[in-house]
């Protein structure tokens, strides 16, 4: 704040710090079909990687439903559970000019070994007969050697995006936490936060729902003192 000339009223460096997406990479199956304009509707399969810590999965594919004009078929890896974080800065004091968001990406070594072993178990669905049945074009050609995978991963990794994290939850400000157990900002009365950004690490799905439960859950608690 102090750089771009906002006096500082509390401080707490998580502001916009710990931004977490789930990245993810194309992987086109070979499949086309033709033009269907209803809903598009998704598939998702979860697992856990061979460097999974923790429970829970941290990977899943991505079966997205053919759908529009251009109709394709993908198993897209996706990470859930991921190391990489980004930011969201101030560029100036004018509250009209929009944020500075430096997405995640894939910058972590260990991200990057996990959707390499994602995108070769994607490959592996792609190439499987009842797929292959099915299909009018060739798969992705398997890149061959660990190095030229991890280049096709690192260079078209995406943002899905589900970003989340920015005002972290946590007891203590000195950790990087932003609001208590109840969304209230640490030192500052009368204020919460009750969005996808007090997740202090992303979840192991799509996020839209676990925001819903979040705003249910804080709306019912008690604000006194606050």
């Amino acid at each position: 704040l102090r750089s771009v000339g906002v006096q500082v009223e509390v401080d707490l460096p998580g502001v916009g710090a710990n931004l977490a997406d789930h990245p993810g990479v194309d992987l086109d199956s070979g499949w086309r079909g033709g033009a269907d304009y209803g809903p598009i509707l998704h598939s998702i399969a979860t697992f856990r990687s061979s460097t999974a810590r923790g429970g829970g999965p941290d990977m899943m594919f991505w079966a997205s439903d053919p759908a529009g004009e251009e109709l394709r078929f993908y198993f897209d890896p996706i990470l859930l559970r991921p190391a990489s974080r980004g930011s969201v800065r101030l560029p100036s004091a004018d509250p009209t000019e929009p944020p500075r968001i430096e997405l995640p990406g894939v910058r972590d070594h260990a991200d990057v070994d996990r959707l390499v072993e994602g995108y070769r178990r994607g490959l592996e669905l792609a190439n499987r007969p009842e797929i292959r049945r099915l299909s009018l074009e060739p798969p992705p050609p398997d890149p061959g050697s660990e190095a030229a995978l991890r280049r096709v991963v690192a260079d078209n990794a995406y943002s899905i995006p589900h970003v989340v994290g920015t005002c972290a939850m946590g007891p203590s400000p000195e950790h990087g936490a932003v609001v208590d157990s109840r969304g209230r900002v640490h030192g500052v009365s009368g204020l919460s936060v009750i969005d996808a950004s007090i997740m202090p690490k992303p979840p192991s799905g799509f996020p839209h729902i676990v925001t819903i439960m979040i705003a249910e859950h804080l709306a019912q608690q008690p604000t006194k003192g606050q």
